[in-house]
């Protein structure tokens, strides 16, 4: 992960939030965010399943970005 700030972030989560947060965050290369609604999902869905949309952001940064804004 990305250090003491991200240490910090996840202290102040909810237990079962941490937990997400801290596998998504660990290993960002599965996962992608929706470019319409954020959403983070799996790297091999074809289509997101909060809003349908199908384009998404597969940096691994921004992806670990918004696990750590959950």
């Amino acid at each position: 992960m990305r250090g003491e700030k991200a240490r910090s972030i996840l202290a102040d989560m909810k237990p079962e939030r941490r937990e997400i947060a801290t596998t998504i965050a660990n290993d960002p290369t599965n996962y992608k965010l929706c470019a319409v609604c954020g959403a983070i999902i799996a790297r091999d869905a074809a289509s997101c399943p909060d809003c349908y949309a199908y384009r998404f952001d597969t940096d691994t940064t921004h992806v670990q970005d918004a696990a750590l804004d959950m």
